[in-house]
């Protein structure tokens, strides 16, 4: 199968078909191997039924730029951990985690933001998140933050750096933090 770049209109993961019937997506060590990986976006699109996703330690994202809607509608996966990929170039997060209403624990340590110009939506409907951790994104270049947090109702605390987190480049936060109740 292939692995992108898909673009979400007339490209799609091959596996999108079946999206629902997966339930474990495991990236093995084979997988670590390969450089020429430009794109992550929208490869778990429509995996409505997925629980758990392992070995992103496997992934080799040096020279991915777009990862906008990678996890949209995975709503029954409940944590993920994208600690330690290397983000350094990823120009879009729009959507990442859009519509993961089931998910409760989010590791993003050691997450490099600081190419990112589009967060716009990146955490809408995480209504099970509770607690954000940020500390290690740089926002000095991110120019959409609309809906970002928007439906994140179960959310009480959002860690960021006094360092890191910028809005100066900011020119769309429209219903950012809509629906936070908590």
């Amino acid at each position: 199968m292939s692995v992108g770049p898909f673009d979400g209109n007339e490209t799609l993961p091959d596996w999108r078909a079946n999206g629902s019937s997966i339930l474990n997506a495991y990236i093995d060590a084979s997988f670590a191997d390969y450089t020429g990986l430009t794109s992550t976006a929208y490869w778990f699109d429509g995996c409505s039924n997925i629980k758990s996703v392992s070995g992103t330690e496997n992934l080799t994202t040096d020279n991915v730029t777009d990862m906008s809607s990678m996890f949209n509608g995975c709503a029954n996966l409940k944590s993920i951990s994208l600690n330690g990929l290397n983000t350094g170039k990823v120009k879009s997060m729009y959507g990442m985690f859009w519509d993961c209403s089931t998910l409760r624990s989010i590791d993003l340590s050691g997450v490099n933001t600081s190419s990112v110009t589009d967060m716009g939506g990146m955490f809408y409907y995480c209504s099970s998140l509770t607690e954000l951790d940020l500390t290690s994104f740089n926002t000095s270049h991110v120019s959409n933050m609309r809906y970002m947090f928007e439906g994140c109702s179960s959310l009480t605390g959002i860690t960021v750096s006094e360092t890191g987190w910028s809005t100066d480049a900011v020119t769309s936060g429209t219903a950012m933090f809509s629906g936070c109740k908590n």
